[in-house]
């Protein structure tokens, strides 16, 4: 089967988006589907595979044009494109303007669109501020009901619909709609000896360390991490947090983020209880998670409604979460029993947590074992590469 994947993003960038977006593909083509992958530009060191063919859309760069452009030249590689490479499936991720509607009827192709967040993030909004009185009860489900109902106009534009968070019911068929979450590489994200890798990295052996890994964005909450560990480092001598990741250069936003943190570490006096290590490649990330004991998820409420891939990377490596008790996160640990649970934006229940498990060892342990074995079972890209290309099959045969 060949496949077009869609995908308005940059690949030269590193974040969840073009980690998901590879992977995926990756996984298609070690499945020995051909994919072509649309998008704004890419690195040709991720795309190996004979089967992986990235291909880079042109666009204008004037503001209120950039989207468009990619949107319509989009369209016209694949109206341009299909009958040569003999296209099967359109995978859209995250355009959500009906806008490939004129490739499905001039081409006869099936469209498929990945659902992995809420535009906005309606929910986190809605909880965190109340508006004329009405209680957030009420708001909330206003604004599920009003993102329900846009996927629903989209019903008859799309043959099916990946939806890859359980926070999320769209009012679409349900013959047309498959929850697949995300997955964690397993050949990269595994468990090594921690004294091995402490020993590589040149980590002190004798303490216990907390872990934040990712992009310094302003929605990951690393304000609320270095606020409560804060409270921990008067509590713990022995305990130091990592913080393995750095700013999105020319992010306004994210540079804004970790100019924040340096100030905010230097003003609580605790610069010798947190080290950063800045941005790392996949290998030597694996090998923080797995030197440190506890890993923190900070994501913050108003970016509630999705699953960030760290954390499913530091279940993969058999290791503990802290995460926020939003929807997208709490789904996932409660169902593998892999972490605790803190109120979004709270520093001190985060504390709090982080607490109990730097007391209780047994818990840090048969938590990571939980996320192992969910991460083994279903929360893989292999797994979910074959969830997603079941998909393609049974409406290619229709």
């Amino acid at each position: 089967m060949n496949i077009c994947y869609v995908y308005s993003g940059d690949l030269k960038i590193n974040n969840g988006g073009k980690t998901h977006t590879v992977e995926l593909a990756q996984g298609f083509a070690n499945l020995n589907h051909r994919v072509f992958v649309l998008c704004k530009d890419y690195d040709m060191d991720d795309f190996h595979h004979e089967f992986l063919h990235p291909i880079k859309i042109k666009q204008i760069n004037l503001k209120g044009l950039n989207e468009f452009s990619f949107i319509v030249n989009c369209i016209f590689w694949i109206i341009l494109h299909k009958r040569e490479h003999d296209i099967h499936i359109v995978y859209e991720r995250m355009l959500w303007l009906r806008s490939l509607l004129i490739v499905k009827y001039l081409c006869n192709i099936h469209l498929v669109l990945e659902i992995n967040h809420t535009p906005k993030n309606f929910e986190g909004l809605f909880i965190k501020n109340e508006i004329y009185g009405i209680s957030n009860f009420f708001l909330v489900r206003i604004s599920r009901w009003l993102y329900n109902m846009y996927i629903y106009f989209l019903d008859n534009t799309y043959d099916y619909f990946v939806v890859t968070t359980l926070s999320f019911s769209p009012f679409t068929k349900k013959t047309k709609t498959k929850y697949i979450f995300f997955g964690a590489n397993i050949d990269i994200f595994k468990p090594i000896d921690q004294m091995t890798c402490r020993h590589e990295l040149k980590i002190d052996i004798n303490k216990k360390y907390l872990l934040f890994l990712g992009t310094f964005y302003p929605w990951q909450g690393l304000d609320i991490i270095i606020e409560a560990f804060y409270s921990l480092s008067l509590k713990y001598d022995d305990v130091d947090l990592l913080l393995v990741g750095d700013s999105e250069h020319g992010h306004v936003g994210s540079e804004s983020t970790k100019r924040g943190i340096i100030k905010q570490i230097s003003e609580l006096k605790i610069s010798n209880r947190v080290s950063s290590i800045g941005r790392v490649d996949f290998n030597t990330a694996s090998k923080y998670i797995n030197a440190v004991d506890i890993c923190i998820v900070g994501q913050k409420l108003d970016r509630s409604g999705y699953t960030p891939l760290k954390l499913l990377e530091y279940m993969a490596c058999g290791k503990p979460v802290i995460a926020p008790n939003i929807s997208g996160i709490r789904e996932i640990v409660n169902q593998c029993n892999c972490g605790l649970l803190f109120e979004p934006d709270n520093p001190q229940d985060l504390c709090n947590k982080t607490s109990r498990l730097i007391i209780e060892n047994s818990l840090i342990n048969q938590m990571g074992i939980n996320g192992k074995k969910c991460i083994d079972n279903k929360y893989n890209w292999q797994e979910v590469s074959k969830k997603v290309l079941s998909i393609f099959e049974n409406i290619s045969k229709k």
